[in-house]
């Protein structure tokens, strides 16, 4: 198991809350996030993701992809990022990566999606 994996278990009970998160950022990393909705402004976003990701020779040294919206929490893509990993950039690649990333995902039936 992963660092990263290790950091995302919990054992949270339904009475206590994390109230506090600690990290420190490489220098090199890069961070992305994206909404989408109907409005820019007070809107619940139909889909959102987030990826920090660490390059190095046009390579993915690190990546970790989280998107909201598309199951009933927000989900940690666990198999694609671990499929980028050490993998150099490539159109090809990312179709592989995004057809692979809709097995990880439950899109949701409600109202907000249906634009």
């Amino acid at each position: 198991m992963s660092r990263w994996e290790e950091a995302t278990l919990t054992d949270i009970q339904i009475d206590e809350w994390l109230d506090e998160i600690h990290f420190q950022c490489p220098e090199a990393l890069r961070i992305s996030f994206e909404k989408v909705c109907k409005r820019t402004h007070l809107d619940i976003a139909s889909v959102n993701s987030a990826m920090s990701l660490v390059l190095h020779e046009n390579q993915f040294k690190q990546i970790h992809i989280a998107v909201g919206g598309v199951a009933a929490i927000p989900l940690y893509l666990h198999k694609t990022s671990a499929f980028l990993r050490d993998k150099k950039i490539s159109l090809s690649l990312l179709q592989q990566a995004l057809d692979l990333a809709q097995t990880e995902i439950y899109p949701l039936s409600i109202i907000r999606h249906s634009w």
